[in-house]
């Protein structure tokens, strides 16, 4: 017998055989059985992992309120690249603009020039919500309009959602989801699929507050959106072509 192995023996025996630790002795024994095995260091990584784990976790009155706000999409407009990280849209009305946030990455591939970035899409999320000015402030969801003309909806994907309560597990459809662009952006698939999630299956208003939403892709690959924060800004530019999901998958947690 492997010397762990006799050790783990001798400290379920003393615990066993008297039900507590009858003495002095025998708890300090207890300890350095602990030691020995590094338990005690086990138990301190473990509230360790957890309290990074609570760190990385937002409110989920604040996730409601942003996933329940209006969403905006801008349609075949012209982008100017401003402040090395921006895009400004000016609609074609003439009133207001919106400035649009896109990660490095992104921002790398436009024109700086006066003739700007012709033929894009916006999917709109105000982030500004306290400000009055005309300008709004939003962040990734710009993708290259539609080379065709399409009369149906382009994309519906399948959604299976999977959830415990009362100890029964439930797998159900979530439906309402289209897309009618060729890109889209992870912004608007993750937008759309949460506030349908709040709709239909009371996400961050009854007991539901964490879980994944992974969004399975033709060529194997897939996204995943996880349901105790907010998308993470530089993902919010990245794009998918939607006629490329293959289905999406959602497991709702506490």
């Amino acid at each position: 017998m492997k010397k762990t192995a006799i050790i783990k023996a001798s400290l379920a025996s003393l615990v066993i055989g008297t039900g507590l630790f009858a003495s002095t002795a025998q708890a300090s024994e207890i300890s350095l059985v602990r030691h020995t095995l590094g338990l005690d260091q086990q138990s301190k990584q473990t509230q360790q992992n957890t309290n990074v784990y609570k760190t990385d976790r937002e409110d989920k009155n604040v996730l409601l309120g942003y996933y329940t706000q209006p969403s905006t999409e801008l349609t075949n407009l012209i982008g100017y690249t401003k402040d090395n990280d921006k895009l400004e849209f000016v609609p074609k009305g003439g009133v207001g603009e919106t400035l649009v946030t896109v990660s490095p990455n992104t921002f790398s591939k436009y024109n700086a020039d006066n003739k700007g970035n012709p033929g894009l899409d916006v999917f709109v999320v105000r982030e500004n919500t306290s400000d009055r000015s005309a300008s709004i402030l939003s962040k990734g969801g710009v993708t290259k309009t539609n080379k065709n003309q399409y009369k149906d909806t382009l994309k519906t994907p399948i959604i299976n959602v999977k959830s415990t309560e009362n100890g029964l597990t439930k797998d159900e459809s979530l439906k309402g989801i289209n897309f009618n662009k060729e890109e889209v952006s992870l912004k608007e698939v993750d937008f759309k699929l949460r506030k349908a999630l709040i709709e239909q299956k009371g996400l961050y208003k009854g007991q539901y507050s964490d879980g994944k939403i992974i969004v399975h892709l033709n060529d194997g690959e897939h996204n995943t959106f996880e349901l105790h924060k907010k998308l993470q800004d530089n993902r919010m530019s990245d794009v998918i072509n939607s006629t490329d999901i293959k289905y999406i998958e959602v497991s709702l947690t506490k």
